[in-house]
């Protein structure tokens, strides 16, 4: 059990994996606070897509809004899951993995602005 919290320690305390994954927490707080702030129960459909040549073209309820930060949390959680299991044997795969899901994150962020920014 000591060997696990010592790699535990080495890991977190790399500053390259500690610094990526504060910025993909952050970045999945701050999904989840603009997620929560702007769900409405008043309005219970929500346009999803749009395409300049046909208009609205998918519609959901406005439920799915919540999908973007449990997946992009979920992502970071695996992904952070996988770079602390590869970290002993490739530091560089470790972190760019953790790179990759603060990158997934980000997108995220950008598909709920634009599914927000759409019904406003």
């Amino acid at each position: 059990m000591e060997i696990l919290w010592y790699k535990i320690k080495r890991f977190l305390f790399n500053p390259w994996v500690f610094g990526i994954l504060l910025v993909s927490t952050a970045t999945n707080l701050f999904l989840w606070y603009y997620a929560v702030t702007h769900f409405s129960n008043e309005t219970q459909l929500l346009f999803l897509r749009y395409s300049v040549g046909v208009g609205v073209d998918f519609v959901g309820n406005t439920r799915i809004l919540f999908l973007f930060p449990a997946i992009s949390t979920a992502i970071t959680a695996l992904f952070g899951v996988l770079a602390f299991l590869m970290f002993e044997k490739a530091k560089l795969t470790a972190i760019v993995i953790c790179g990759m899901a603060w990158v997934i994150a980000s997108y995220n962020v950008i598909a709920l602005l634009l599914a927000v920014s759409l019904n406003i």
